[in-house]
């Protein structure tokens, strides 16, 4: 998932800003010699708006990581929720396909909320997958998350049964994020999940 303002500011900070002040620097200068001059100084700032940028960088790294990490949570609480839902509608029942085709009777019959977006099923760390379009019927392409309706068993006891999770992509193979039965959710470390994940 591209994020545009990242993008925006990098662009500018490093390419805009610095041929901005360089051409100033030259402007009305007709000499050749000093053009030239006026040209390494134009590099020399694209060098320290590139040094400059970096600290930035590390100052803004965790804030997004820990923005995208509450989107990613707030996804399978969502997820989460939409299944209890559809559960109490069908006789305690989840979708009975596992993967992105059970996640699209979700989409399919109302059970997200008022907006039924599609972009819930898509995590923010991403980079692969691109969220449905209106309409269309959710694919593996489409969709971030593992889904397994088939480890809920009607009636059961056992809350600590993960039913949704992250495909090992998303958080570069650093975690994952794991929905719960009872409906909370959990950032398990890979090598802790490879462990105990139920689809081995």
């Amino acid at each position: 998932m591209v994020l545009w303002g990242d993008v925006v500011v990098r662009v500018f900070l490093l390419y805009v800003v610095p041929a901005v002040l360089g051409s100033l620097a030259g402007f009305g200068v007709r000499s050749r010699f000093v053009r030239l001059r006026f040209v390494g100084l134009t590099v020399l700032f694209c060098v320290l708006g590139t040094v400059g940028y970096i600290p930035l960088a590390f100052a803004w790294y965790p804030t997004r990581a820990i923005a995208r990490q509450a989107m990613c949570t707030n996804n399978l609480k969502r997820i989460g929720m939409a299944l209890t839902k559809y559960a109490d509608a069908h006789q305690g029942q989840l979708p009975p396909e596992d993967g992105a085709k059970g996640l699209d009777y979700l989409l399919r019959e109302g059970f997200l909320d008022k907006t039924n977006d599609a972009t819930v099923f898509l995590c923010p760390w991403d980079e692969i997958r691109h969220a449905a379009r209106p309409g269309a019927a959710l694919t593996e392409d489409s969709v971030s998350y593992v889904y397994k309706g088939s480890l809920w068993q009607p009636g059961s006891s056992a809350n600590a049964v993960p039913i949704c999770w992250d495909k090992i992509v998303n958080h570069h193979s650093i975690g994952v994020n794991v929905l719960f039965k009872d409906g909370h959710v959990e950032w398990i470390r890979l090598k802790r999940w490879e462990e105990i994940r139920p689809d081995k």
